[in-house]
């Protein structure tokens, strides 16, 4: 197989899986995106890198190489089959996931531009080699530019690859299988815990093993923004006693301080923990560190798409990797 049918089938590969794994059309991921790299790099956070140019400037760097790596018979086809094709992929999972499509136009228009980008060296090659001209000029650099781009891809696409793998693949025993309690283990707790967001299903989770146990006291976990968690039965005794509190500043380890301090008031010694499947691990880590309760961990929820996966993911990784620079507590 040619160098350049290579290079597009391992680059048309990578779009696949970014469209997959990042569901780019959704907006609402993008500014979750954005959020966890302004963490790390806090310019993410500027105007300059407002969610729609971040979403139409990655597809299009993302789609300019496939113009160059098609074949030349047809090209101007393809390239019309190659934008609507990844539109319609993006389109597709977004529909399939139940992801919301408000992000879409702008999603084709990336992809459109993209595709115009990567179509722009080609005019000019062309116009270089074209017979007519009076001037023949120096020979067209398209097939070279061709090659080179090919060959750069193939090695840099080759180590993202590992890297990706040998990462995932270190991941999995702590975000996807991790060692849990069973809900017998919850119900012998003093109380459980909803850590935030205080999802629904977290909350049923949490109100079964009550029923189970009524001398278990239920805690949600709240946002310290009001307008972002309501729920009246803060407070309530009847059927069952349900605490809130909010933790400052709202993460796993103000939450662990605010469980701690609500632990000594009520004199609990043994809490279990309501939270989501990739958390469950590091919420587990900072409870023991961070208190001096008996812990039991549980997940009412787990991701529901590949990107939901991805985002989680590097969610937890960020937050370890602070954790083992800064210090847990």
């Amino acid at each position: 197989m040619r160098l350049r049918s290579r290079s597009l089938l391992v680059h048309l590969a990578v779009v696949v899986v970014v469209m997959v794994m990042l569901d780019p059309l959704d907006i609402a991921r993008i500014i979750q995106f954005r959020a966890l790299g302004a963490g790390v790099l806090p310019f993410l956070a500027g105007g300059l890198f407002h969610p729609f140019v971040l979403q139409m400037t990655g597809l299009a760097l993302l789609c300019a190489p496939i113009p160059l790596l098609l074949p030349e018979r047809l090209r101007p086809l393809l390239i019309v089959v190659s934008a609507t094709a990844i539109a319609a992929l993006g389109l597709s999972l977004s529909i399939l996931f139940d992801k919301p499509l408000w992000g879409a136009p702008t999603a084709a228009a990336g992809i459109v531009a993209g595709h115009i980008l990567g179509s722009v060296p080609l005019l000019f090659a062309r116009r270089r080699s074209d017979p007519r001209r009076p001037s023949p000029g120096p020979p067209s650099r398209g097939p070279a530019l061709a090659a080179r781009l090919g060959r750069t891809q193939l090695v840099l696409v080759g180590a993202a690859a590992a890297t990706a793998s040998a990462v995932a693949l270190i991941g999995v025993p702590f975000l996807v299988l991790p060692l849990q309690q069973s809900m017998a283990a919850v119900e012998q707790s003093d109380a459980v815990v909803v850590l935030g967001p205080a999802e629904p299903v977290r909350i049923a989770l949490a109100l079964r093993a009550a029923d189970e146990a009524p001398t278990l006291t239920v805690v949600l976990s709240s946002s310290v923004r009001n307008d972002r968690f309501v729920d009246d039965r803060c407070g309530t005794t009847d059927p069952v006693r349900v605490l809130c509190f909010a933790a400052v500043p709202f993460t796993t380890a103000g939450e662990a301080a605010a469980v701690q301090a609500l632990a000594t008031e009520e004199s609990w010694d043994r809490v279990a923990f309501v939270t989501s499947l990739p958390h469950v691990s590091r919420a587990r880590r900072v409870m023991e560190q961070c208190t001096t309760l008996d812990v039991a961990a549980i997940s009412a929820s787990s991701p529901s798409s590949p990107s939901d996966w991805t985002y989680a993911y590097l969610y937890q990784l960020i937050a370890t990797t602070k954790e083992l620079l800064r210090g847990v507590c």
